[in-house]
């Protein structure tokens, strides 16, 4: 009986969007869509918000998505969605010397992109990402039981950060326990650097080396005159890195060179009289 409930559930919602024309806006389900109504969807022209659950038909022209806003992408299935939006508005066709594109395109028109909870952070995932050069909103949240699985560096931060000076808020996991990721506090001035609208801010980083990263950040000055977001409040997530007492100060210090308006670390772990909860108190 569920199962029939269950697909009686389904035809209803593709029925309900094929029934539907340009006064559709936004649409948030669960209950996977038929192709027919996928493709459907797809061409709504004032189609602005979407969640989806279920990945893309096998044929699909990228020439045809409205400009969305914003978009949900709920469940692993679904990440293919990504690289599909990111093709949308390059050249799809040639004549002669002349290449045809759409008229309205998603890469420019979206502000918020929310991947698949448990999402593997790496550079194939950034490359997608950043076609989308106006994104004010990123969470692609990453989840590390085993091992870490945040693969970014400091230069795929670096060209994040530099190609969405726009974000104000990034969400790409809570630092882990496992504090093994190749992404230090230099991840950390380059998103301060050139995001200045940022202000809600979780990415893995390092701590293995931030007694030294951050000694050179105040013996050289690097930084000083150009980190200038809005982050208040960094998340440490489940990071139990312990600060020796000597260094408390000087890593506080480059912290808040680092973020200006820098007031608490949010985390989960670790006494604060030993961790690095203290250094910001």
């Amino acid at each position: 009986m569920w199962g029939q409930g269950k697909e009686f559930f389904q035809d209803a919602i593709s029925s309900f969007v094929c029934q539907r024309g340009s006064s559709m806006i936004s649409l948030c389900t669960n209950a996977p869509l038929s192709e027919t109504a996928l493709l459907h969807l797809v061409q709504l022209p004032n189609l602005r918000h979407w969640s989806t659950s279920q990945a893309p038909p096998r044929t699909i022209p990228t020439s045809v998505f409205p400009p969305l806003a914003g978009v949900h992408l709920d469940r692993p299935a679904a990440l293919p969605w990504l690289h599909l939006l990111a093709s949308h508005g390059k050249s799809i066709t040639q004549s002669g010397n002349t290449m045809a594109t759409s008229h309205t395109n998603v890469r420019e028109t979206l502000k918020s992109l929310r991947c698949p909870w448990g999402t593997t952070i790496e550079s194939t995932l950034l490359s997608s990402i950043t076609s989308f050069r106006n994104l004010v909103r990123l969470h692609a949240d990453s989840y590390c039981a085993r091992s870490c699985t945040f693969r970014l560096t400091d230069d795929d931060t670096k060209d994040l950060a530099s190609v969405l000076p726009r974000l104000e808020s990034l969400q790409l996991g809570l630092p882990c326990r496992f504090d093994s990721c190749n992404t230090t506090v230099t991840s950390l001035l380059s998103l301060s650097v050139h995001c200045p609208g940022l202000k809600i801010l979780e990415i893995h980083f390092n701590t293995g080396t931030i007694i030294r990263d951050t000694r050179r950040l105040l013996d050289e000055g690097v930084g000083h005159e150009k980190a200038r977001c809005m982050v208040s409040e960094l998340s440490v997530g489940h990071l139990q890195a312990t600060i020796p007492k000597k260094d408390i100060e000087n890593v506080a210090m480059g912290l808040k060179v680092i973020f200006p308006h820098l007031k608490n670390l949010l985390g989960k772990y670790g006494p604060r009289s030993k961790s690095i909860y203290e250094i910001v108190d």
